[in-house]
């Protein structure tokens, strides 16, 4: 409590220095209040956002502030309604588990703009309400985005120089800080979308329970590729560009490079191999993504046929329960391509990126 509540009077102070009054009144009310355990805390307006943690009983061990300036709101609001449109589309059998009219998911974009206790030291992105995972099957979940990190954090230090290194110069130029926002603001309601369990004779098995050491790489695939389709979507209804979609695209692409990277230095789950795998090998095999000289060049149109049939897959997959299906998948593509392997190898390198969290990065001073 001590440290959050020094962090807390210091971002209050960095917003009075910058002329942001409004703000630095509300972190400087909460700043005099007593620490208290809650998990997500808003005032009227909706845009003072307080996560603290643990999620169990007595005084909370850290605490992050953030704020949702109004064009933030405008962003999380038009994706929310956005995906809810989308998941109609999808090949979800009568009577899964989904809702017809909402998506399953609230995003916030939010500024990360203090940050206390044990997290004192932490960059991380984005955190998910509840924490405690075993509610999220049954209560509505709620993903935050810190926006400003994600972009001068994991953008800027790890996802750039990545698809720098790797990717042709052509594809390079497509891969930006607002694609792989919007990416990665999706892929976690992706996780709500679809049945949440497999219906047995013996009832309802959740599906990490049935599919076993295949259950991390066919979630993380699904929820990274339907991502992009679902900007590629909402580009066709005209909400987006279409240069935005494929923005969304090669970020997603160049993630994949950046989570099998990481899986090999241990900076990420061992599931993210494999799914980066399954990604990038269908796009090597179909020749959608070819390397060249100037490095891995996408073909933008192939691609989205590629990953559309593997979305399609997926989900079949996934609703079925087929587990027969899902080894031959893992076995098609689990193991990277050896061109992947050695841009992986390329780019293992390359510093971490969640170092010190500076106030500069946050854009206070």
């Amino acid at each position: 409590p001590g440290a959050t509540r020094t962090a807390i009077t210091a971002a209050a102070g960095a917003a009075r220095d910058t002329g942001r009054d409004r703000l630095a009144e509300r972190l400087e009310r909460l700043g005099g209040a007593a620490p208290v355990p809650f998990e997500l805390l808003t005032d009227a307006g909706d845009d003072l956002v307080v996560v603290t943690g643990p999620d169990a009983d007595g005084p909370p061990t850290w605490m992050d502030v953030g704020w949702v300036p109004a064009r933030n709101r405008a962003w999380s609001d038009a994706l929310e309604e956005g995906m809810a449109l989308f998941q109609r589309t999808l090949p979800i059998p009568p009577g899964a588990r989904r809702a017809e009219d909402e998506l399953l998911a609230r995003i916030v974009a939010a500024e990360l703009i203090a940050r206390g206790g044990e997290h004192r030291g932490s960059v991380g992105p984005g955190t998910h309400l509840p924490l405690d995972k075993a509610r999220l099957a049954d209560e509505p979940r709620t993903d935050i985005v810190w926006r400003n990190v994600t972009k001068a954090g994991w953008y800027g230090r790890r996802v750039l120089p990545v698809g720098q290194r790797l990717l042709h110069p052509d594809t390079a130029a497509r891969l930006t800080a607002r694609g792989h926002a919007l990416w990665y603001a999706t892929r976690y309601a992706m996780y709500q979308l679809g049945p949440q369990f497999v219906g047995t004779d013996a009832g309802p098995v959740p599906h990490k329970e049935w599919f076993g050491e295949f259950w991390g790489p066919l979630q993380i695939a699904r929820a990274d590729v339907l991502s992009t389709r679902a900007h590629d979507w909402l580009a066709e209804g005209g909400v987006h560009r279409a240069s935005v979609a494929d923005e969304v695209l090669v970020a997603a692409v160049t993630m994949a490079f950046v989570a099998a990277a990481e899986t090999s230095t241990g900076e990420a789950p061992p599931a993210h191999a494999t799914a980066s795998a399954i990604e990038l090998g269908v796009l090597v095999r179909e020749r959608a993504l070819v390397r060249t000289d100037l490095g891995w060049r996408l073909d933008m149109p192939r691609a989205r046929e590629v990953w559309a049939d593997l979305v399609e897959r997926l989900f079949a997959i996934w609703c079925s329960g087929d587990r027969a299906d899902a080894e031959r998948l893992v076995a098609e593509l689990g193991a990277p391509d050896p061109n992947l392997v050695s841009a992986i190898e390329a780019v293992a390198d390359l510093p971490p990126w969640r170092g010190e969290l500076r106030m500069r990065v946050l854009g206070l001073r």
